[in-house]
């Protein structure tokens, strides 16, 4: 729920906001959300992005009535999440492997479709023994590694054997099959990128042939934002899991530049110490730091020293700003680990606040 002291922020400029805070740029939003979905939709695929990346059930709606078919969830608790927010069809892209989830998860039966990976004879005995305890029936998908070296079955042999011991059960259904391969999305040459995608590819048709033989596949699974375009080349993978396009990062900036960076932390200058020390008040509790660094694009010289807890530092030149007192818009560097330390984003057009969305989703 968003406080009345957040709601006092609509209609303020951004840089009247209290900081950190996690803004959202509507404009380019609403751009990355329609590059994606007509990338998809116009290739005759299917768009189910991963709602990881922003957590927040209001961006859901959008990309569901932008032509979405349902959303991708990494948790029980983030599938939770969409259910009260009205998303009907989910995608859990992980293994729920004990009893108490698996019970939480009978109990959305009625209100949502939601599906959830297996990749092992053990997840399969307790997903049966707890349906039938809760007299229900859940649809699994099987995971299959298709190069990640994470999870999923190992062998086509291996996942044809998942697929008909789920066909041999009264409580499983079989959805299809999940390949998701997400280091590909962070290769930055565009050759190789394309050259794992098709390696990839190769190594799914594999599985898929195989499992063929068991059964007719509903969907296959897969691909994040950075190779997308390229799973796109084939014909393998009937739904794309993408989901770090809609607010890109300083790390997408570079692997796919066709998405806009949309996501920021404002925050405050406190302290110029030294000449050439920056130090602001948006440290590791605000912003992920993985894969690259963030940039400030009012100051784009500024590079980073370090962070701590509560605070960035900054190199600076001894004539650059900002100065201390001054507020500044931080692209960070990994979208989904800076959206999972804040509970509120502000949404602004231009510099304006216009709406204010909970991030609900944990």
């Amino acid at each position: 729920m968003i406080g009345s002291e957040s709601k006092a922020e609509l209609g303020k400029s951004v840089f009247d906001l209290p900081t950190p805070a996690l803004v959202v740029d509507l404009d380019r939003v609403e751009a990355n959300l329609n590059e994606m979905q007509h990338l998809v939709s116009n290739a005759g695929r299917a768009l189910r992005p991963h709602i990881k990346t922003h957590k927040c059930s209001t961006l859901a709606r959008m990309q569901v009535a932008s032509g979405a078919i349902g959303v991708t969830c990494a948790t029980l608790g983030e599938a939770e999440a969409m259910i009260a927010g009205g998303i009907r069809d989910i995608l859990i892209a992980n293994q729920i492997v004990t009893s108490d989830k698996l019970e939480r998860l009978a109990q959305t039966r009625a209100k949502a479709e939601v599906k959830f990976v297996v990749d092992s004879p053990y997840g399969i005995q307790v997903a049966e023994n707890a349906a039938k305890a809760f007299n229900c029936i859940y649809e699994v998908l099987v995971e299959v590694d298709v190069g990640g070296a994470r999870c999923g079955a190992q062998t086509p042999m291996e996942a044809a054997w998942l697929t008909q011991r789920i066909q041999n059960s009264k409580y499983l259904r079989f959805g299809g099959i999940q390949a998701y391969y997400g280091g590909i999305s962070y290769i930055k040459n565009l050759l190789e990128r394309d050259q794992e995608s098709r390696r990839s590819d190769n190594i799914l048709r594999s599985f898929l042939q195989e499992v063929e033989k068991v059964c007719g596949i509903p969907r296959v699974s897969g691909a994040g934002t950075g190779h997308a375009a390229n799973m796109l080349k084939f014909s393998t993978l009937t739904e794309f899991q993408s989901g770090s396009y809609i607010y890109s990062d300083t790390t997408y900036s570079e692997l796919s530049p066709e998405y806009l960076p949309a996501l920021y932390v404002l925050s405050t200058v406190l302290s110029r110490p030294t000449p050439t020390m920056v130090v602001m008040d948006a440290g590791l509790k605000a912003l992920g730091t993985e894969f690259s660094t963030p940039i400030v694009p009012d100051y784009p010289s500024l590079t980073i020293d370090h962070y701590s807890e509560e605070h960035i530092q900054w190199h600076a030149t001894p004539d650059q700003g900002p100065q201390i007192g001054e507020k500044v818009l931080i692209i960070p560097s990994h979208c989904c680990t800076t959206v999972n330390h804040h509970r509120v984003c502000y949404v602004i057009r231009g510099r304006n606040v216009v709406d204010i969305w909970a991030i609900d989703a944990f």
